[in-house]
């Protein structure tokens, strides 16, 4: 585990904010972007001074390398359902943040939303 915080990204804007926040302040901590294609570009022309992946199998290379920096970092911000994440086990002290881009009027939370039905075993479990 490495001083890293990784934001894994498909909505640029609730990351970007908290990235700006993050810069306020004396952290030594590197940061990584992994990004869908929907947002890769937008936030690689924003964060030029840091490393930026695509997290997309069609990409190898950046595919194993956002898995890499997850595995490896101190902080994993994310800011979507990720269904790999309900399966992933995470070394003692690493934190997985979520980000919620949409207002609980909006969203179902948990074992209330509908989509509940179609998810293995290890994610229902892990709600």
């Amino acid at each position: 585990m490495k001083r890293k915080i990784t934001f894994v990204v498909s909505f640029e804007q609730n990351s970007l904010y908290v990235y700006e926040e993050l810069k306020k302040h004396p952290v030594s901590f590197q940061t990584v972007f992994v990004c869908t294609s929907f947002c890769y570009r937008r936030v690689a022309e924003t964060v030029r001074q840091e490393k930026v992946f695509l997290f997309e199998m069609k990409n190898l290379q950046h595919f194993i390398r956002s898995l890499y920096n997850i595995a490896t970092s101190k902080f994993v911000i994310v800011d979507n359902y990720y269904g790999f994440l309900a399966a992933a086990r995470f070394k003692k002290g690493v934190e997985c943040i979520q980000l919620w881009h949409a207002a609980g009027a909006v969203k179902t939370f948990g074992l209330e939303d509908k989509t509940i039905r179609t998810r293995g075993k290890h994610a229902i479990e892990a709600v």
